[in-house]
């Protein structure tokens, strides 16, 4: 049986689609879109520790793929609420007279004690609903997961608070003012 014999298998004549103009740019297939954004995850995911690190220093967001991704991860409600819970842990953990058998590294407990105040100001803003920079989530994040950091290695008087008030200045957005940090400063010189 034949195309042409059969009604069902009949088909109108289609008119040719109109050519595309010759300047129109073409786009890149869609599969090559997904396979760089994996390779821009996978980076971020990789070189997580690298990216904070840049983040931390202050290198934009927008630098390149991978810390673009790093960056919204860092500012996601889930990191900030896993922020906000190592810094009160951490509190928790100095305020505890006796150290627990753990392969946690304990704090410096005489420098989270004198910092509580920013601590708190800290969390507050961390679980609240304003917006924060990837620079301070990133910040905060070396403090909680470097060993060698001030949060659990005593070697200045004073530098844990003075790194935890830097980290809660740079949380702020650019033209965003906030009376919990002005506060917080006066009374940690009291």
């Amino acid at each position: 049986m034949s195309v042409k014999s059969d009604p069902a298998l009949r088909t109108e004549a289609v008119a040719p689609a109109p050519a595309r103009p010759a300047a129109a740019p073409l786009k890149v297939p869609h599969r090559a879109g997904r396979t760089h954004q994996l390779g821009a995850l996978l980076t971020a995911w990789w070189r997580a520790g690298e990216l904070d690190h840049r983040l931390a220093a202050g290198t934009n967001p927008r630098a390149s793929p991978a810390l673009a991704i790093r960056a919204r991860r860092l500012t996601s409600p889930r990191t900030r609420r896993r922020l906000a819970a190592g810094l009160a842990q951490a509190l928790r953990s100095a305020e505890t007279s006796t150290p627990a058998f753990s392969d946690a590294i304990a704090p410096a407990c005489r420098e989270v004690l004198a910092a509580r105040t920013v601590l708190d100001t800290l969390q507050r803003r961390l679980l609240g609903s304003e917006p924060v920079t990837p620079k301070g989530a990133a910040m905060l994040l070396e403090l909680l997961t470097d060993g060698a950091s001030p949060l659990y290695l005593y070697l200045h008087p004073g530098r844990l608070g003075s790194q935890l008030r830097a980290a809660a200045a740079a949380l702020e957005v650019p033209g965003r003012s906030s009376p919990d940090l002005a506060e917080t400063s006066v009374l940690e010189f009291r």
